[in-house]
């Protein structure tokens, strides 16, 4: 019995090479480094995470390899070097530079000092320019071993590249895989309307900053739109995956998407930007309520009914037919002691209005409880 294994030629093509540090910060400077692709998540590393780096380099501990591909915009041209893995070590490394070269992608987990181990918690830390000449050398001038994917690898293999790879670590978000894989209208549109609201899921103390690292704000805000699209359904996995794969939008359908989400956030400000002490609204600060919170005003305007179906006027895409109802301060309070007194009261709708649950029939539950509570 023949026992070898057929194995296929492989697919990728790979060149083995180092760079500096300054290598890595020179193509930032002039833009020739790719930092983030589209697969790639955002920044998840801990201070202690950066820190940490930054005395490996200090003291001479070796760094993990970078992986890279070489794109080139036209024949001849200079290489644009995709981070295909190593984006996180190379932002932190930037940051620490010289932080303006990241530009408009800075981040506050950019903003971190080195602090050499076995430092006390409370000292302020080194900023680079703190470091003496012979110190900033050290770390300009380390070497890091990196793979140069060939500029003809395929897509779906690069993607497999950076999965493998991320499989040993901190395991890829459904919506980071979905991003990766998925190019749509759909897809480019909620990414899009997340980067506009950025800190409000932070601010409103919605999102987790580690789940934002992941880009569970772009999940959720994809679950919003296709609330304003379908009304209240189930936005599970399967769900999200097809509209990032089919969902084609006109430039009608777009324009009415952001008009109605921008008008409901505005609304829903007055309700998360309380600061309050104690946290009055802290039930509400939940993805499963900021979805019940926006379908209550989606109703309010008119683009959905009672029942979660969107209405004729949510179909037509024409924002002017819409209404825009005033706030009313005392609503959120109304809601509050509503929910309060429910939670005593009716045991299957304690678990819809107090649990997290996203199936259709909890969110529309959660529907009823604030239209009969609230009204219009």
């Amino acid at each position: 019995m023949d026992s070898n294994i057929d194995i296929a030629a492989p697919a990728i093509t790979s060149d083995h090479s180092w760079f500096r540090v300054g290598d890595y910060v020179g193509w930032q400077r002039d833009g020739s480094l790719q930092l983030r692709p589209k697969f790639q998540r955002g920044s998840v590393w801990k201070p202690s995470d950066k820190s940490l780096l930054i005395d490996s380099l200090l003291k001479g501990f070796p760094i993990p390899l970078i992986i890279l591909q070489d794109e080139y915009p036209e024949i001849g041209a200079t290489p644009i070097r995709r981070v295909v893995d190593g984006q996180q070590r190379l932002r932190t490394l930037i940051s620490y530079i010289d932080r303006s070269l990241l530009g408009d992608d800075i981040k506050d987990s950019d903003y971190f000092t080195y602090r050499p181990q076995g430092l006390h918690h409370t000292h302020p830390g080194h900023h680079f320019t703190d470091l003496s000449r012979e110190q900033q050398m050290q770390i300009i001038e380390t070497r890091i071993s990196a793979v140069i994917l060939n500029s003809r690898t395929s897509e779906p293999a690069v993607l497999e590249v950076y999965d493998r790879l991320n499989r040993t670590g901190t395991k890829l978000s459904a919506q980071e895989l979905r991003w990766a894989k998925y190019r749509s209208d759909f897809s480019e549109l909620c990414y899009r309307i997340t980067r506009d609201n950025q800190t409000r899921w932070h601010d409103w103390g919605i999102i987790a900053n580690q789940a934002i690292a992941q880009m569970g704000d772009v999940e959720l805000t994809s679950e919003l739109v296709l609330l304003i699209l379908d009304g209240v359904q189930k936005t599970g996995k399967r769900e999200l995956d097809e509209a990032y794969e089919n969902r084609d939008l006109e430039n009608d359908e777009e324009e009415f998407i952001i008009h109605v989400f921008n008008s409901i956030f505005e609304s829903l400000s007055f309700i998360y930007d309380s600061s309050l002490s104690p946290d009055t609204i802290r039930p509400f600060r939940t993805k499963a309520w900021i979805y019940s919170l926006f379908s209550y005003r989606l109703y309010l305007m008119g683009i959905i009914n009672k029942e979660g179906a969107v209405t004729a006027a949510g179909k037509s895409f024409d924002k002017r037919g819409l209404t825009d109802p005033d706030i009313n301060p005392g609503w959120i309070e109304a809601a509050l002691e509503a929910y309060k007194n429910a939670r005593k009261s009716d045991a299957s709708l304690a678990r819809a209005v107090s649990g997290g649950a996203s199936d259709r029939s909890s969110r529309q539950r959660r529907l009823d409880f604030l239209t009969s509570t609230l009204g219009r």
